[in-house]
């Protein structure tokens, strides 16, 4: 990832838009000439050559993408592709030379002005939408405390060895081989319900657990009562964890949820900040392909891809209740690079990655069986938090 404005490749280039501007069409660039380029790409298209089409994609493009990058906070992507870099703009890649090229050779084509405008509405939208789709999640996964699918009340392990041999591998393996002496703290974050924070008390670690349903915690808390389990509980949305203090856990555990938050990044930068040296990030994800796709089975057609696979990106609504999607919740789609590159870049090595199995060669169509084996619903990571 690049910034135009640090590249003086790049700059030169821009630069270069500005003069030929000048000279060619007697107009000086600045941040509000974003219709005068319209009107010089329409003038070139009847005159230049394919030599010089070359020369006014990638100036222009350059010039373009210095505007989204500073006016948008864009950032420069795909340098070292062998196609032309994009910009992303709050998760949307555009293509500002492949823009100009298209205005230059086929002039009915959407003007920059048109493309920036319609950019700046999806980013308005999407950034007013967050308050309210935060509060209808909240609200949703109250409602959800009687989905026996995200909530655990009974058959809890009798004792510490079978709450242990009862975890997730990774995280029994992490438990089994600390010092006894010194309980291993534990993060369970947007994990309320029951399923995860009283059993890994009962498997001896100091358990906090995060969420931001009140129904929800207040069914640890119940479970932590009745088995006698000490059990911290409380009530945060992920996107605030300023309350905990730094490099204070050993473990951090999330069940799917970052698809209800449309900033990742700030949600890993968090966790790398209350994870202790060495320790150990366990987060399960939608996959964005199976969050983009159709429910439904179409004959000929199969499950359809239809929405794009733009990092913060609105899933579609689903109505009613459905074995791939929460009721009531508003949905982000995440990228694999997000995911797993944004995991990366703040402060983790990945050690493992798998895709739980959920697929089922036998299954009808339209279950949750057939579609995973198209589209796999999950994917999990082992992560460990760099020195």
């Amino acid at each position: 990832m690049s910034n135009l404005e640090t590249n003086p490749v790049f700059a030169n280039f821009s630069e270069a838009a500005a003069l030929h501007a000048w000279e060619r069409h007697n107009a000086r660039l600045d941040d509000h000439s974003i219709a005068t380029i319209d009107l010089i790409l329409e003038r070139e298209a009847t005159t230049c050559d394919a030599d010089s089409r070359s020369s006014l994609v990638l100036c222009y493009g350059a010039w373009v993408g210095q505007w989204l990058v500073r006016n948008l906070q864009g950032s420069w992507v795909g340098l070292n592709e062998p196609t032309p870099p994009r910009v992303l703009v709050s998760g949307i890649a555009c293509s500002p030379m492949d823009a100009v090229e298209r205005l230059l050779t086929s002039p009915s084509s959407p003007t920059i002005d048109s493309l920036i405008a319609d950019l700046v509405i999806q980013i308005r939208e999407a950034a007013n939408d967050c308050d309210i789709n935060a509060e209808k999640n909240r609200i949703a996964w109250n409602a959800l405390v009687t989905d026996e699918r995200f909530v655990r009340t009974d058959h809890f392990p009798a004792n510490q060895q079978q709450a242990i041999e009862a975890l997730d591998p990774w995280l029994r393996a992490e438990l089994e081989c600390a010092d006894k002496s010194e309980p291993k703290n534990v993060l369970c974050l947007a994990a309320g319900g029951g399923s995860h924070g009283p059993l890994l008390a009962m498997a001896g670690a100091l358990v906090t657990v995060i969420d931001f349903s009140s129904k929800q915690l207040a069914i640890d808390q119940a479970i932590a009562s009745q088995l006698g389990l000490s059990l911290k509980t409380i009530k945060a949305s992920i996107e605030d964890l300023s309350g905990l203090v730094a490099q204070s856990f050993d473990i951090v555990i999330q069940p799917v949820s970052m698809c209800y938050i449309r900033d990742v990044r700030s949600i890993y930068q968090e966790v790398a900040r209350i994870t202790r040296p060495y320790g150990l990030y366990v987060a399960q994800h939608k996959q964005a392909a199976a969050a983009q796709a159709s429910l439904d089975w179409t004959e000929g057609h199969g499950y359809v891809i239809a929405t794009p696979a733009e990092d913060g990106r609105k899933a579609p609504e689903v109505l009613g209740r459905s074995p791939f999607r929460e009721h009531g919740t508003t949905e982000y789609i995440h990228s694999v690079g997000t995911l797993l590159g944004g995991l990366c870049n703040s402060g983790f090595s990945i050690e493992d990655v798998t895709e739980p199995p959920r697929a089922d060669a036998w299954a009808p169509i339209n279950t949750f069986g057939h579609r995973s084996r198209y589209l796999p619903p999950y994917i999990k990571v082992k992560a460990r938090r760099k020195s």
